[in-house]
């Protein structure tokens, strides 16, 4: 908590907030990417069965 607070208070809580909202955003998509690889993979998967 200490570090938080350090951080807004050296940089402004807008930019504080920025950051964190990058730190977010850059979480969900490497999360979404590895769904849409696996997804591709078992769709390829079924392809291969299906033929």
């Amino acid at each position: 908590m200490n570090d938080i607070v350090n951080i807004i208070t050296s940089v402004g809580f807008p930019i504080a907030m920025c950051l964190w909202f990058m730190w977010r955003t850059e979480k969900v998509i490497k999360d979404n990417t590895k769904a849409i690889h696996d997804l591709c993979k078992r769709i390829s998967e079924m392809e291969v069965y299906s033929s």
